[in-house]
This record gives C-alpha cells, structure tokens and sequence, in this order.
C-alpha cells in the first residue's frame, strides 16, 4: 500500500511499500448499573477514533544518509494532516481527517537501508473517490547470487530503461550463519547506464550464500 501524510508520501509502494500495516478502532462508551439488572449495560458516547500504524524500508546512497534520516526524520513531518492509505493498484483510497503523527520509530541501520515504523491517531476513516497519486517513478528490482571471491560484480535490467536511472541502490544480504554479517556494496557511478551497471563489493565473498539485493529508478 501507499500513504500519503499532509503533503509527504511516506510509502509509494513496490520496494517502499507498507509493511504490517493495521488498523485499530475504538469508542467511548458509558457503562450503567441498573438496580438488580441481570447485567451491565452500556451506551454508546458517539467518540470514536482509530490508530494506524506500518512501517517501510527506505534505502539510501550512502549509510550516512540512512543515519541521517533514522536520527532527524521526525523533524521534516508534519505534526497533523490528512491522512490517506492507497491500495496498491491505485484505485482505492481510505482518508483520515486531521490525523496526529504518534510516533516515528527507525529500527537500525543496515547498510544504507533503515526500516521505520510509523503510527498515526485520529477520528474515523472515510472511503475516497479520488486517490492521490505518488510521484511517477519506473522502478527495477531484483538480485544477484554472488560466488565465492566475487569482488566485482555485472548487474543487467531485466528490461532498459529510456534513460539512465537516477537512483542505483544494492546490498548484499548474508546468511545467519555466514563468517561475515556485514559487506557493503557500492554501486560504480561511471558504469550506471539504461542497461545496467557494474557494483563493486566492500570484501571478497567468503563463501557462497550471500546475495546481492539492487534497486534502480528512473522519474518516467
């Protein structure tokens, strides 16, 4: 899914799309105790109100940047706005009036990547005729075994873009009982074209089980 808080997109899907999204409603009510009642009833007070909480994976050039936005990205957000949930296709579309932003919850930082988890309070959803639409980007994904020793590494678009991306990512993502949790990859700007480019890895591939995650985009 997609969300829209005031004028920030905070997930556009695919690759930045929601993870673990939930919704939570309750309502006040009054409880009353009649004289020898055989049980307790209540009365609805009309309040009603709903949390919305889910996180996403952003991914950056660099870590510096993936540390930069876990430890300031709080301060660029809007403390209320509409609050709008977008179905992945885009046709669908729920909106929360005057939504509160509750919290802002990086986890860590891995690489240039930090998952964050965001939660939100307000009144009542209300179905949307007109979904907001993020920004048109072409995005590509995939990933890449990577053999023992690899240090330098050819990734190829599984289709070329009409220009050449505007943003590369990739990381190289281990096994739990791998000797080395941690080889950063770094993607070689003068070899980014439409067709692909060329990453070079932090260190030698110890042994076979690791695998290279990438993402490339291009503002169609």
């Amino acid at each position: 899914m997609k969300v829209l808080f005031a004028s920030t997109w905070l997930a556009t899907g695919g690759l930045r799309g929601t993870n673990g999204a939930q919704w939570n409603g309750q309502q006040v009510n009054d409880e009353a105790l009649f004289f020898r009642a055989a049980a307790v009833s209540y009365f609805p007070r009309g309040n009603r109100s709903t949390t919305f909480s889910f996180s996403v994976l952003e991914i950056f050039d660099t870590e510096g940047e993936a540390m930069s936005f876990a430890a300031t990205g709080m301060s660029g957000l809007s403390q209320q706005g509409n609050l709008q949930v977008v179905s992945d296709d885009g046709l669908y579309a729920v909106q929360m009036a005057n939504a509160v932003l509750t919290s802002f919850s990086p986890g860590r930082v891995v690489g240039c990547s930090v998952q964050v988890s965001y939660s939100f309070a307000g009144g009542v959803f209300v179905v949307q005729s007109q979904p907001p639409v993020p920004p048109n980007y072409n995005v590509q994904t995939g990933q890449l075994v990577l053999n023992q020793n690899d240090e330098l590494r050819s990734v190829v678009f599984p289709v070329q873009f009409n220009g050449v991306p505007s943003s590369v990512e990739c990381w190289v993502v281990p096994l739990s009982t791998s000797s080395i949790k941690f080889i950063q990859a770094a993607p070689l700007s003068d070899s980014i074209t439409a067709s692909g480019f060329n990453v070079a890895l932090g260190y030698p591939i110890p042994e076979l089980g690791y695998i290279l995650f990438w993402s490339a985009s291009t503002e169609s």
